[in-house]
């Protein structure tokens, strides 16, 4: 690391600033650091305090290392129409109308094999079709 001499506090003290040279950082190292950050294993702040990195500079070379490095899938949508959101509302209340159908059907099936087994068994006859090659 290279020492600086023209940094200058508030106070214009001047003091002496470590410049990081951040391509010495292997490619592993980066996209590892990316994916624990992104998965919440530590946070910026905790990075640059365990590496010993200036956040404030750090802050923008992890930037860029998240633009390169991340395996997070980023896709911009543009956000609907009026036209859209009313047609996707009919299109929810649609589906909706036809769940509810076909709940109806499922249930009105059960009720049809239920009173199908009960009239076989009362009246001793086969009312279903039998499948299988005919004789």
């Amino acid at each position: 690391m290279e020492k600086l001499k023209y940094a200058v506090t508030n106070h214009m003290e001047v003091f002496e600033v470590e410049k990081t040279d951040w391509s010495k950082y292997e490619t592993s190292f980066r996209r590892w650091l990316v994916n624990e950050v992104e998965l919440g294993h530590m946070t910026v702040s905790e990075v640059c305090q365990r590496f010993k990195f200036n956040y404030n500079t750090f802050r923008h070379i992890f930037k860029d290392w998240q633009l390169r490095y991340s395996t997070k899938i980023n896709i911009a949508l543009q956000s609907m129409t009026p036209e859209e959101i009313i047609e996707f509302k009919k299109l929810q209340e649609r589906i909706k109308q036809l769940e509810e159908e076909l709940e109806k059907a499922q249930i009105k099936n059960v009720l049809t094999e239920v009173m199908i087994d009960i009239a076989e068994e009362q009246l001793k006859v086969d009312i279903r079709k039998k499948h299988g090659p005919k004789q």
